[in-house]
């Protein structure tokens, strides 16, 4: 499976993140380039671009045709330590929730305080963090008792995880 990784990525995350690939069989990283100028809607559209191509590509589409339902965990930063951006997450969020299997992680360590009017009952992601160690015990283990999801056959089985990320 493919984990895309945002070249902006905060080097924890992107750390932490590059042990789940390197340590899980089937799992490949790719990178998603955000260049600047910066903007909103470029940034936007890096994503959008990402969850189409890993859904067209031939591995997802065999699995999809074949009864799989394979995973995809999108992460994204509420707010980029470096280059200190604004990230559209909300739209992400919205993006992926038009798409099946797919779940979003907002890391949100730079954003409380930072953010004002965070309404997550509107948003609604998958999971908002603001610790990094939160992500890291959700790429090692998709179903955390935390989680406001239900259990899903085989999400624990890292081949049918799907991880790209922006920070």
């Amino acid at each position: 499976m493919k984990c895309s990784l945002a070249n902006i990525t905060y080097n924890t995350i992107e750390r932490a993140i590059r042990f789940i690939v390197d340590t899980r069989p089937g799992v490949r990283l790719e990178t998603i380039e955000i260049a600047p100028p910066y903007t909103l809607d470029d940034i936007f559209r890096a994503f959008e671009r990402a969850l189409q191509e890993v859904q067209s590509s031939p591995e997802y589409v065999v699995l999809t045709e074949q009864g799989e339902r394979p995973r995809i965990i999108v992460v994204v930063d509420a707010l980029s330590a470096n280059p200190g951006l604004l990230m559209p997450w909300e739209r992400v969020v919205e993006l992926c929730k038009n798409h099946e299997n797919v779940w979003t992680v907002v890391d949100a360590a730079h954003a409380i305080g930072q953010i004002i009017g965070i309404d997550l009952n509107k948003t609604q992601p998958d999971f908002f963090v603001t610790v990094g160690s939160t992500i890291v015990t959700l790429l090692a283990d998709p179903e955390p008792e935390w989680s406001n999801r239900t259990a899903v056959n085989g999400c624990t089985q890292c081949e049918d995880v799907r991880f790209f990320t922006s920070h």
